[in-house]
């Protein structure tokens, strides 16, 4: 006898359990009945739009009911019946659906059902995810709804973005992984986290500076030869000796004429947009761009088109269809991606705004201090001395110290003395963070091995995650171990756990308790189908330490369940 395939058996049974439920969802509204659980997804829809709700209880119901019967008539011809192809057939009813399921259910293997079973669970979830999306107010709102979706929190209809934010935050407790307290930050060992001993494998300080008792001297007496404030800030009254000393020391060893430093990198990236761009400009920025930049390209208002991160084939159609409605053009990119760890084509990217008059403002925030063989960052390691014709970027990443910079040549930099607005309006850089930042550049310049061992430390740790040491069970699943990214020549390996922000952030505090620091990152600092964690390679580890990293991680990561179904996959 013929038997009908899988694929109508798989749409079938999938579309009866849809009406089912559909069925009994509006069976129990009707009747005033109401489900405690706030992941209902047919709750949700009913509360979202009553009359849409009815009109699909209808359509989907009909729908089922259609190939309900078109399937019964299959078996009929087939003789697939419950006992057999010679036993009686079950009897027609105005619920034929539901008498064809009974059979379906009593015969079909149970795996076929289980996965049945979880599709509709991402049919469920995702559609009450696309309900939260429209309710969101931002991205953060978003991420924080799926949290709180994910955990089985009360959810109100127009809830506030602040109430979402602090339900999931005070539900998780002491779990939080944000904001973690922390004291002996200088310690040789291991760091205090929440009142817990850990090593830290998220740390900026990538030449491990933050613990070089030189750097520290240095900077304390730069506070006493000074003072901890100024008179006023730079264009009136706060600009000292040691600010202009770390300027032209950081300039030459960039191979520029000049610099700027403010107070902050994020003040840096900022000014240095919205200082030197104005109305007529265009900016063509990567989609990746860090948060300071974009808050640049919002304050100086010129009309900006993102390509899609690191793709300057897309980004060269859109310079040929607009670059020549605008008189300046600029380009803005990252030598190093934060979130990602990747590295931005210096060399493509100048090639490009040679073609077509355009100038590049290059964010060495993470690039400095690690890529190229002295560590001047991307210039260096592609070998284009002067491909950039703006760098900036912060010293609290391998310099260890707080702080922003911006270098160019002579004409550029005094011109922004004046209208680099975190110079105008903000207080200047200490002297304290000076005197730390000119230290830390001096032992750059004068201890090689420093960066050596990092780079050592970048290779070694980026083995281990990838392979995991061997930890990973071999029944594990693949789609549920961690997702290692990054290029091989920084120290930014994002470990990924796609779709599943709250195992991220379950993940981090299971580390913290057994001894390890690492940064959980979810949207918008990345991209919300994307959480993250963002290890970082330090000069500082030993090979011991690592591995001792990788085995917890590993061991982890196995222990810590999904959170929210794949609904993607």
């Amino acid at each position: 006898m013929a038997r009908w395939g899988s694929g109508s058996q798989g749409l079938c049974l999938i579309v009866l359990l849809l009406c089912m439920a559909v069925q009994i969802t509006a069976e129990g509204a009707a009747s005033g009945g109401s489900s405690s659980s706030s992941m209902n997804f047919l709750n949700v829809v009913h509360m979202v739009n009553q009359n849409a709700f009815e009109v699909t209880v209808m359509v989907v119901s009909a729908l089922g009911v259609l190939i309900a019967v078109a399937a019964q008539s299959q078996a009929l011809a087939g003789g697939a019946a419950l006992g057999g192809p010679d036993a009686p057939l079950p009897s027609a009813s105005p619920r034929t659906w539901r008498t064809y399921c009974d059979l379906v259910l009593k015969t079909w293997p149970k795996e076929t059902l289980k996965y049945t079973a979880k599709i509709f669970e991402k049919m469920r979830f995702g559609v009450e995810a696309l309900r939260l999306k429209r309710m969101a107010k931002s991205m953060n709102h978003f991420q924080v709804l799926l949290g709180k979706l994910a955990l089985g929190l009360p959810i109100e209809e127009k809830e506030s973005e602040q109430k979402s934010y602090l339900d999931l935050k005070r539900s998780m407790g002491p779990k939080w992984p944000f904001m973690w307290t922390m004291n002996s930050v200088r310690s040789r060992d291991e760091v205090i986290v929440n009142d817990l001993p850990c090593r830290v494998y998220s740390s900026y300080a990538y030449l491990d500076f933050v613990r070089d008792d030189r750097v520290q001297e240095a900077a304390i007496t730069a506070a006493r030869q000074y003072a901890s404030g100024n008179h006023g800030p730079r264009m009136l009254g706060g600009n000292t000796l040691i600010l202009r000393e770390l300027e032209k020391k950081l300039a030459t060893w960039l191979g520029r004429d000049d610099a700027l430093c403010l107070s902050a990198g994020y003040l840096a990236c900022a000014s240095a947009i919205a200082g030197l761009l104005r109305k007529g400009d265009v900016i063509f920025a990567d989609a990746y761009a860090h948060a300071s930049l974009r808050a640049g390209i919002k304050l100086s208002g010129v009309k900006t088109f993102f390509f899609r991160h690191n793709d300057f084939d897309a980004c060269k159609k859109l310079v040929e269809k607009n670059r020549h409605k605008y008189r300046n053009a600029w380009v803005i990119i990252e030598s190093v991606y934060s979130m990602d760890g990747d590295i931005g084509n210096l060399p493509v990217a100048r090639k490009l705004c040679d073609e077509h008059q355009m100038k590049i403002i290059l964010d060495e925030a993470h690039g400095l201090g690690v890529l190229g063989e002295g560590g001047r960052g991307a210039e260096e390691h592609f070998g284009c001395p002067g491909a950039a014709d703006v760098i900036v970027g912060t010293f609290s990443k391998s310099f260890s110290s707080v702080g922003g910079y911006i270098v160019s040549d002579r004409n550029t930099v005094e011109f922004l003395d004046f209208h680099a607005p975190g110079n105008v309006f903000s207080a200047p850089l200490s002297a304290y963070h000076a005197g730390a930042a000119l230290k830390a550049l001096e032992l750059m310049q004068t201890e090689q091995c420093r960066l050596d061992s990092l780079k050592e430390n970048m290779r070694y740790l980026r083995r281990a995650l990838e392979t995991g040491n061997g930890h990973w069970r071999e029944d594990y699943p693949q789609e549920l171990k961690y997702v290692l990214e990054g290029d091989a020549s920084t120290c930014v390996m994002p470990l990924v756990l796609p779709d599943d922000p709250i195992r991220v952030l379950s993940l981090a505090e299971r580390m913290r308790q057994k001894g390890f620091a690492m940064a959980a990152v979810c949207a918008p600092a990345c991209p919300v189908r994307r959480p993250r964690f963002r290890i970082t390679a330090t000069s500082a580890y030993s090979k011991q330490d690592m591995d001792e990293f990788v085995e917890a991680l590993v061991k982890s990561t196995m222990e810590t369940p999904r959170m929210i179904p794949d609904v993607m996959q």
